[in-house]
């Protein structure tokens, strides 16, 4: 049973369980199939990342992890979005806008790891993934667009911006094997 507790994918699937919970019983919650596809896609991402490079086993491990952290953020606009907390509501490409630059970011963290939280003002995945993530959020709260920029126009941006993510994520070198944390790290 504690072995259960320390487990990362057990607290990621509480964590989506408890998110599709509260679509069916809060009232005053409406978690529409978009969100909640995002949330799966998040969560799915996340266990890709850790399949790649799992970074420690405990949960002081799972709390400094910038990837766990990416997936809680993700999570939580989109359950904000479906509380109808934000000014507007984030339609259809503003939530795919955000689930993919969330799930590429959490992907390219487990390839390309960074120096850490110290270097994540230096990091070009993570201002691309920020400005990104500010475009999409531009519906959530009625900001008026110039004339000719649609929402179609904004996916498109976002999507480009998540190719410069995994360019990013991608140019360094990848190891050739990642050490097995079941066979003592080696």
């Amino acid at each position: 049973m504690i072995n259960v507790l320390k487990d990362k994918a057990f607290w990621l699937a509480i964590l989506t369980i408890f998110a599709l919970i509260m679509g069916a019983l809060q009232p005053g919650y409406s978690l529409d199939v978009n969100s909640a596809v995002g949330m799966a896609v998040i969560a799915a991402s996340l266990l890709i990342a850790w399949g790649l490079n799992p970074s420690g086993d405990g949960l002081i491990d799972l709390f400094k992890s910038r990837k766990w952290w990416a997936a809680i953020i993700g999570f939580l606009v989109l359950m904000l979005n479906s509380f109808h907390v934000f000014p507007g509501e984030l339609n259809t490409e503003a939530v795919v806008g955000w689930v993919v630059i969330i799930s590429w970011y959490i992907i390219c963290m487990a390839i390309d790891p960074g120096a850490g939280w110290r270097k994540l003002m230096f990091s070009r995945k993570f201002w691309a993934a920020l400005i990104g993530l500010a475009i999409t959020m531009l519906q959530a709260f009625n900001v008026t667009l110039p004339e000719g920029i649609t929402s179609e126009t904004l996916l498109a941006f976002t999507l480009i911006l998540t190719g410069a993510i995994g360019k990013f994520g991608l140019s360094s070198p990848v190891p050739e094997a990642l050490p097995d944390p079941e066979n003592g790290g080696e």
